[in-house]
């Protein structure tokens, strides 16, 4: 199953996993065109102890595969995750979920006016992609668009999950 393909990619440092995946994320950017006049691809970061863990970024592997097949450069580093502490927020709960999250990116250097690709492997709530968001627009990004792998079943109905409908 889907899930298991991509858990042993992350949890096996096996970033070639992730190349399939990767086609499949590149063919539906390009039919749904939301690669069409962008600046640039910016992956979700992932958190130091996750990195040092895997040896790799999952967004970032994606990132780069798409980066390749859409001729738009990859602007590792725009977002990073601050500190090191506490639990990993896709563990967490509801509004703690999103106000942790929203805690934990910060931006590396302005970027006003850009238009953005945000990647991820795994959409679940929307918290790290809406608190990603939120720092781009701060860092001056007009546009940001996101693209991810997969998005975990909602349990109500509709896509949006995040408080008020934010997201």
């Amino acid at each position: 199953n889907a899930r298991r393909f991509l858990l042993r990619a992350k949890n096996g440092r096996r970033p070639e996993v992730l190349r399939p995946l990767a086609g499949q994320l590149s063919a539906a950017v390009s039919l749904a065109r939301l690669a069409d006049g962008i600046d640039g691809i910016v992956p979700v970061p992932s958190a130091l102890p996750a990195l040092w863990r895997r040896g790799f970024n999952p967004a970032g592997e994606l990132a780069r595969e798409l980066a390749r097949a859409t001729g738009h450069p990859v602007l590792d580093g725009l977002l990073r995750k601050r500190g090191l502490g506490g639990a990993a927020v896709k563990r967490l709960k509801g509004r703690t979920r999103w106000v942790r999250a929203g805690r934990e990116i910060s931006v590396g250097w302005m970027v006003p006016g850009a238009k953005i690709l945000l990647v991820d492997d795994v959409l679940t709530t929307g918290a790290t992609a809406a608190a990603c968001a939120s720092a781009l627009r701060a860092a001056g990004a007009a546009e940001i668009r996101v693209a991810v792998w997969a998005r975990t079943p909602s349990t109500a109905s509709g896509f949006d999950r995040s408080p008020g409908g934010r997201l």
